[in-house]
């Protein structure tokens, strides 16, 4: 999708501190973070930003990933 930064960042078009990504999900840190690894996590699929949209398999799978994105930050608790 034209000026979306989020399919810009999947494409590798702008530039961001990716922790994680798999095929299907990506986790970078946020640019203006509030506390210290605040993360984003986004599917490499352009969706609408409101998560009760995504269908019950997208959605699972976001968690899923975010839980993957956030063992790669230090202090992380298993």
């Amino acid at each position: 999708m034209s000026n979306c930064i989020f399919c810009e960042i999947i494409t590798r078009k702008s530039p961001a501190h990716v922790i994680w990504e798999d095929n299907d999900y990506i986790a970078f840190l946020s640019i203006y973070p509030n506390t210290p690894g605040v993360t984003v996590v986004i599917p490499k699929k352009h969706y609408g930003s409101y998560a009760f949209e995504l269908s019950d398999d997208n959605l699972s799978g976001l968690i899923i990933a975010s839980k993957r994105g956030s063992d790669q930050l230090p202090g992380h608790y298993p």
